[in-house]
């Protein structure tokens, strides 16, 4: 759902549950949010960026994307 942030994650080994723990939710509902089934909130980006990704852009962060996507 967002192949910035898979991309990001894979290179910094991170897993969703330490993206869900940034964002102050369970692995479940952080799951849910990587995937696209429930929204996530602009302050959740934020803590995400902050905590893992400080250098990146929000926009470029969490651009949406479909699965297979290449291009980000």
């Amino acid at each position: 759902m967002y192949p910035n942030l898979n991309a990001e994650m894979a290179r910094q080994n991170l897993k969703s549950a330490d993206i869900a723990k940034a964002m102050g939710v369970c692995q479940k509902t952080g799951w849910n949010k990587l995937t696209g089934a429930t929204p996530i909130t602009l302050m959740e980006t934020v803590a995400v960026r902050n905590k893992h990704f400080p250098g990146w852009n929000l926009e470029k962060l969490f651009l949406k994307g479909q699965k297979g996507d290449n291009d980000g």
